[in-house]
This record gives C-alpha cells, structure tokens and sequence, in this order.
C-alpha cells in the first residue's frame, strides 16, 4: 500500500556522453546542470525515454550483465533479449524483427536467428569481466 504522504521519486541511470559512464539519477535532477562525478565534466540529465539510452535500465553489476546476457543469448537468442541486457536496443529489436518474419516465412530460419543469439550467449559466458567490460561495455561491440 502506497501512503499518500510520501511521494515517489523515479530514478534511473543517465550515461554520461564525455566518459560513458552510468550515474544514478532520479527525477529531480532532469534537465539541470550537474558536474559528472567521474570524470567532472558538466553535463544535463534527461530522463528515459527522451535520450537514446535504454528502455529499461538494470541495476546490475558487470558480472551480473554478463552473466544474464550470456543465459539470455542461450535461451532466447532468437528475441535478442541478451541484446536488451546490453542495452543494444537497435541490434535488438532487429534481431527481434529477424526473427518474427524468417519464422513466418520458414519456421526452420528461425533456428539460425536462434543460434547467432546462443552463439553470442556462449561468447559472453565464456569471456572474462575485463574483457566483456572492454569490448561490450566502453566500445560497443554489437555482433560477436
């Protein structure tokens, strides 16, 4: 039960454009000048959905976005959810995309959407935090 005294403040994660770095954020910083804690550049938050960073953020460690992105990839590797995870939301709803029309047209093309999703899940297990946080993380690895 929400009691109606206490208001509730929305918080997310804004990415810095000069260091790339997530900040966590909440409502009342939108839109005002704030010095970025990393690296003390000025920057102005937006909230979600009015900037190009994800739909849904996680609040999840490196090794956790490795780790959910790598079973994702192995189990829902055709929906590109591990691609969601990332949050490569072009790469995919792409995927997603692929995926809906090859198995309209032909329900086995499906399965090679499917095993570029495993093939990725399996890279990302199988590849160290420092690394995955190199290629995937600071570069933006979309594929493989």
């Amino acid at each position: 039960m929400v009691r109606p005294d206490v208001k509730n403040i929305v918080k997310y994660e804004y990415r810095c454009p000069f260091c790339r770095e997530y900040l966590a954020m909440d409502e009342t910083l939108s839109f005002k000048e704030t010095l970025c804690s990393k690296c003390g550049k000025t920057i102005t938050p937006q909230p979600l959905g009015l900037n190009s960073g994800p739909i849904v953020k996680l609040n999840l460690s490196l090794r956790q976005r490795r780790i959910l992105a790598g079973l994702c990839g192995l189990f829902l590797g055709a929906t590109g959810a591990h691609k969601f995870v990332l949050n490569y939301n072009l790469s995919g709803a792409i995927m997603l995309f692929l995926a809906i029309v090859l198995s309209a047209l032909n329900p086995l093309w499906s399965i090679a959407i499917w095993f570029i999703g495993a093939m990725e899940g399996i890279i990302y297990l199988s590849t160290k935090d420092q690394i995955f946080k190199e290629r995937y993380i600071n570069k933006h690895r979309y594929w493989f």
